[in-house]
């Protein structure tokens, strides 16, 4: 005999138009060290992606554009620039212990660590514009996860409140 089967029909009404209207409202106070201006291109940014349904990293890739550093992060690549000139071992050593850096890299430093071959001012540059490149796309990334999460996660909340509102689920 067959089992009698029981079911639920659950209905939740604008679920992606609340997230979407959660990034519109939102005042994306985690991210720091930007101007009004691109504030407002991130916020449209993350908007129109969400909306289409973009990956976190496609968004990502769309904020590099617009975003830039922040004081530390930018204090950080000066700081990888004095390390590479330096001409110190030690400190030449620790830059191979940035996350940041482009691996790539790493014969030429240890190469002049050896003292086989010097890096030149020209691949300094070209190294110094790598970890910059890493850093901003770092730095975009952590923003699209970020704010793409939070923007979820406002949805996921409307899910429960018109649960709740439609007696699927008891308040705690």
């Amino acid at each position: 005999a067959a089992r009698p089967t029981v079911g639920l029909e659950m209905i939740f009404d604008y679920i992606a138009d609340e997230a979407v209207q959660f990034l519109k409202d939102y005042d994306f106070t985690l991210i720091r060290e930007v101007t009004d201006s691109t504030l407002e291109a991130i916020q449209d940014t993350l908007v129109e992606g969400y909306q289409a349904g973009k990956a976190p990293a496609t968004m990502a890739q769309e904020l590099r554009g617009i975003i830039g550093l922040t004081k530390k992060q930018a204090q950080a690549v000066r700081n990888y620039r004095k390390a590479l000139e330096s001409g110190d071992d030690t400190q030449l050593i620790g830059t191979l212990n940035r996350a940041l850096r482009d691996g790539r890299f790493d014969r030429s430093v240890l190469a002049e660590v050896e003292g086989r071959k010097l890096l030149t001012p020209a691949k300094i540059d070209q190294m110094v514009e790598r970890y910059e490149e890493r850093f901003v796309n770092y730095r975009a990334m952590t923003i699209a996860r970020t704010e793409s999460l939070r923007a979820a996660n406002a949805g996921q909340q409307e899910v429960w409140r018109q649960a709740t509102k439609q007696g699927l689920l008891d308040t705690v």
